[in-house]
């Protein structure tokens, strides 16, 4: 009972370890991959590549609302209209090197210091818009590097959740695997322990057998030449019985 009691506190331990090993592997992982993709995606949002194509659509989107409502560059009214219907995160019009009106999710690009350097920043990004009254330079951008981060949240969690799944899996077959072996083992040993004890049985009763048979073939004997009575009739009947 010992025995068993110590073999199921082996079992219950190497699950504990695997669950642990298991645990600590996709932490890892998860780490790992958040750490790499997250660089990627950072470099990839701040890429020149990235700014143009994110500001190609609005400015496209804000050159059609301009014309269809003959928008002028004074008309934050109407400005402020298209950018609550679109969502950008960053709105700047610029004339003659001049903010000329900003509109920004970015609380630390209110102030005016900080405006005036990122000004500096994305003049390479300004493009020209034809307003009803003037040309101005527009900037327009929207950073999609949280959706960006969510999704690799989620799927890196996801990911991390089967590298999980299957490290268990394979541990648990190792250990499931042991026991089977072990079980084997014990039902084996069983087994013999069972044949080794008809073999003793058997044995013993052939040696008592032999003994007996010798007795009673005597009492037989006596029995034929006990013509006399000398020997009571019954006494022979016991040793004949045996």
């Amino acid at each position: 009972m010992k025995n068993k009691f110590n073999g199921y506190k082996e079992y219950i331990s190497s699950l504990l370890i695997s669950f642990l090993i298991a645990l600590l592997i996709s932490i890892t992982v998860f780490t790992a991959i958040y750490l790499c993709v997250e660089k990627i995606i950072n470099e990839y949002v701040s890429s020149d590549s990235y700014i143009y194509n994110t500001q190609a659509a609005y400015i496209t989107s804000f050159q059609k609302y301009v014309s269809d409502n003959k928008v002028s560059s004074n008309d934050f009214k109407s400005i402020d209209t298209w950018i609550q219907r679109e969502k950008p995160e960053f709105f700047l019009i610029s004339i003659d090197n001049e903010t000329h009106y900003v509109s920004t999710e970015y609380l630390s690009l209110k102030k005016p210091q900080n405006l005036l350097l990122y000004n500096q920043k994305i003049s390479v990004y300004l493009t020209a818009l034809n307003f009803s009254d003037r040309t101005a330079k527009i900037f327009i951008y929207n950073n999609y590097q949280d959706k960006y981060l969510k999704t690799l949240l989620i799927c890196d969690a996801l990911f991390t959740l089967i590298t999980a799944i299957v490290i268990l899996f394979f541990i648990f077959r190792h250990i499931l695997t042991q026991i089977h072996g072990t079980l084997n083992v014990v039902e084996q040993s069983e087994t013999e322990l069972i044949n080794e004890k008809n073999m003793l049985i058997r044995s013993m009763a052939h040696d008592i057998r032999t003994p007996l048979a010798g007795l009673q073939s005597y009492a037989e004997i006596i029995k034929m030449e006990n013509k006399k009575g000398a020997i009571p009739t019954e006494h022979i009947d016991v040793i004949r019985q045996l």
